[in-house]
């Protein structure tokens, strides 16, 4: 454990120091030569600590020609050949597209290049998974403003290079990998479904809930939920991964425990593939998937291990996304106030129905940590977030259960899925009428 702080210590501080990370590791090193006498758990938080600031120096990217990124805010117009590979994000007026880069033509020379290239596009014509375009365009880096990286927050995933409403040509279709190609032309069946199914912001919600889609909820419905303080409703968590794990359990309950392991295993696993790969959602499933291990070894699961390994993982794979992810900071904080806040919070609320008892005690616990971030972050608060959630975060799975069931039955015998609809577009109703009346009482949103 003390060598996981001082790994996440020794990211974080590599990350604020700079150009001083060498002056950092020197000064450790001397700290470990001193250390080496003491208990070990001292020793294992200086290993971990100048792990962690190796770990971002390795990071640091070095351009060569090979790289797209070399061509980057040149003043000159060039042609970038790649394959789409990653789902497109589609918004209301425009699209991102992610290319992996293959070859970039400029004065006149075809060079072999590889890096991933950002294009931010016109909403029309589409593209899709695996295509493969050429782009005319300017590549600039990504901005950077005041209050906001833009560029570090892009690093994360390799991206430091952009493209802004380019010259897109389709050369063909299908080049991707067959199983993901598979995965996303199954979550474009589903929400396109959705869509037939259910009339807007309703199914803009069923899709968020769903399959982690949020692009199609309008704007002031976000904004509702913002200021409610249940924003976190519509972002796929761990939440939802509970609720994958119970409902995958139940359906291998009849089943051996090794096959029922790999049951919720593998429900977890669908849940990641089908909502994308956000850092609340992956840090959800690890955490979820080191308990299942436990249970299955027969061993007592340790909460604050499991989010600090989870935590671990995921930044070694992404240094900067220690720093610069809201979702991952946001979904760990709020994670790690549950574990440590929840029983003591829990003590003081026996004597409440347990309808309340249960929801109160989780609001308030998962607050404890991410409000003074947010205050910090944003500079406002929602002070009726307690209630709120009290009153709406139960309405989540039943409109999931409904919903899920009634896009399944469609196919199927229509009959029963109009009466599953039809129940969860009554609760949807209920639920946003009761989140924008909230939203819009008189301070129930503070701006500091």
């Amino acid at each position: 454990m003390y060598g996981i702080f001082g790994f996440l210590g020794g990211v974080g501080v590599a990350t604020v120091w700079s150009y001083y990370y060498l002056l950092g590791i020197g000064v450790v090193v001397c700290f470990c030569i001193y250390l080496i006498h003491l208990p070990k758990k001292y020793l294992a938080f200086v290993i971990g600590f100048i792990f962690g600031v190796s770990r971002f120096l390795f990071s640091i990217p070095h351009f060569d020609t090979s790289d797209v990124a070399y061509y980057r805010d040149i003043s000159r117009t060039v042609t970038v050949e790649g394959i789409i590979m990653s789902e497109v994000d589609v918004r209301s007026d425009r699209q991102y597209i992610l290319i992996k880069t293959l070859y970039i033509f400029d004065q006149g020379y075809r060079y072999a290049v590889h890096g991933k290239l950002l294009v931010k596009a016109g909403r029309y014509p589409e593209y899709a998974y695996g295509d493969r375009v050429k782009i005319k365009t300017k590549p600039v880096s990504p901005p950077t403003f005041d209050t906001f990286s833009y560029s570090d927050l892009l690093a994360k995933d390799d991206i430091y290079v952009v493209a802004y409403n380019p010259k897109i040509y389709l050369l063909e279709h299908g080049q991707g990998e067959l199983f993901w190609e598979l995965v996303f032309g199954i979550k474009k069946i589903l929400s396109e479904q959705i869509n037939m199914l259910f009339s807007e912001p309703e199914a803009g919600l069923v899709a968020g809930l769903l399959l982690g889609l949020r692009r199609s909820i309008p704007q002031g419905i976000m904004d509702d939920f913002s200021r409610a303080g249940l924003t976190h409703i519509l972002a796929i968590s761990g939440y939802n991964v509970s609720l994958m794990v119970v409902i995958f359990g139940l359906f291998f309950r009849n089943a051996g425990r090794k096959w029922r392991f790999f049951g919720m295993l593998g429900g977890i696993i669908l849940l990641v593939l089908f909502t994308g790969f956000s850092a609340s959602i992956i840090r959800a499933a690890l955490m979820g998937g080191f308990v299942l291990f436990a249970i299955l070894s027969g061993r007592k699961s340790n909460g604050l291990l499991m989010l600090f390994l989870s935590a671990f993982i995921m930044v070694f794979l992404q240094p900067r996304m220690l720093t610069v992810d809201l979702s991952f900071q946001l979904s760990f904080l709020a994670t790690l106030g549950l574990i440590v806040c929840l029983p003591f919070i829990e003590k003081y609320f026996k004597k409440l129905p347990l309808f309340l008892e249960e929801n109160l005690s989780v609001t308030l616990a998962a607050q404890v940590f991410t409000t003074p971030f947010i205050l910090y972050k944003f500079g406002k608060f929602s002070l009726i977030a307690p209630i709120a959630n009290i009153l709406f975060l139960p309405f989540v799975p039943v409109i999931m259960f409904f919903s899920f069931f009634g896009i399944a039955t469609s196919y199927v015998f229509s009959p029963f899925a109009l009466i599953f609809n039809a129940v969860a577009w009554v609760l949807l109703k209920i639920m946003l009428a009761g989140v924008h009346f909230m939203a819009n009482l008189p301070g129930a949103y503070v701006i500091f």
